[in-house]
């Protein structure tokens, strides 16, 4: 029995750095993980406080922009499709299934239409600051209205 010992005693320290650097790989993908966690929570509380303010202003969800042009709200609507915007920018960058999200974020974006596709200054100044998924859901939508 005491011979068991001595042979572990005289083992033990090699395998000490093993264990050390597993219980540090552990730690960091633990954190990692975290990470990505709150990064997707974030996205979809930011995505839960626009459905807030489309329930509450449904005048500007409905996305008649030349009605909102002429009841003189287009400095609320401007805002309120750029709240859209940012929400599905943190959708596409941190929430694992863009699959799902992308066709809700398409539905919503195609309300949208006639703004993207009216507004010189959006499309001058503002477009170009989004990613290419947004980008490209916003050319979606132009396009989803062309007939319209």
């Amino acid at each position: 029995m005491w011979q068991f010992a001595k042979d572990w005693a005289q083992i033990a320290p090699g395998f000490t750095p093993v264990v050390a650097l597993f219980a540090v790989l552990l730690a960091w993908r633990q954190l990692a993980l975290n990470r990505a966690n709150q990064r997707e929570t974030t996205a979809k509380a930011t995505f839960r406080e626009y459905l807030k303010l489309a329930v509450q202003y449904p005048e500007l969800s409905a996305g008649n922009y030349e009605t909102v042009v002429k009841d003189g709200n287009l400095e609320r609507y401007e805002w309120f499709v750029g709240y859209f915007l940012w929400a599905a920018e943190e959708l596409f960058e941190f929430a694992p299934s863009e699959a799902v999200w992308g066709r809700n974020l398409q539905m919503l974006a195609d309300y949208h239409c006639a703004y993207f596709k009216n507004s010189s200054d959006f499309m001058a100044k503002e477009f170009g600051t989004y990613s290419a998924k947004t980008q490209a859901l916003i050319k979606r939508a132009i396009a989803s209205g062309a007939g319209s």
